[in-house]
């Protein structure tokens, strides 16, 4: 089987697993999603759990891959820009992977490894790097931007309009520059 034919597989289960739960996934489904027999599902991940764990471990690594690849490339001095460049990427990367997100928060109990746990250590440990004399414990302002964030875009993803998202994205970067500013 053809790393294609995996990946559309992967793609195709992580759609209906974040659409309908891990229960209400059917693998015959996900087959005719990707465009195979369930009988091809079945040869490459022998049960609907390899599948799901598969998901979850192939779309974690891709994410942090973006993640790495954000702060490994924000040089940007100035503290607040900075932080505006960090919480617009977030924006989009949270938007980008909303279904994998989604399927973490609603499928908690069956992941094994904890994603957003992982997200929180290592934006709080850039936060430390990034903005040394931060005035606010930078686990509990990781966890603030990710919470702001993803409901931001659950917001836009269930066609709600709670909230102009890009005046409130100005406004929690204005409202949180006073956390980052290095006197």
């Amino acid at each position: 089987m053809t790393d294609e034919t995996k990946e559309k597989l992967v793609d195709a289960a992580l759609k209906l697993f974040a659409e309908e739960g891990y229960v209400g996934t059917k693998t015959r489904l996900i087959a005719h999603e990707a465009g195979f027999s369930e009988m091809t599902l079945f040869r490459k991940f022998k049960t609907k759990e390899n599948l799901f764990d598969t998901v979850l471990i192939e779309k974690k690594e891709l994410i942090l891959e973006e993640i790495y690849s954000i702060f490994n490339g924000n040089k940007v001095t100035d503290p607040v820009e900075s932080f505006r460049i960090l919480i617009e990427y977030f924006y989009r990367l949270i938007e980008t992977h909303f279904q994998y997100i989604s399927l973490y928060f609603n499928e908690r109990r069956r992941v094994s490894e904890s994603i957003i746990e992982e997200f929180i250590d290592y934006l709080s440990q850039y936060l430390e790097i990034k903005f040394p004399n931060i005035k606010i414990d930078s686990r509990v302002f990781a966890f603030n931007i990710v919470s702001f964030v993803y409901l931001l875009i659950f917001d836009k993803n269930m066609g709600y309009t709670f909230v102009d998202h890009k005046n409130a994205v100005r406004k929690f970067i204005e409202y949180n520059k006073d956390f980052i500013m290095t006197y």
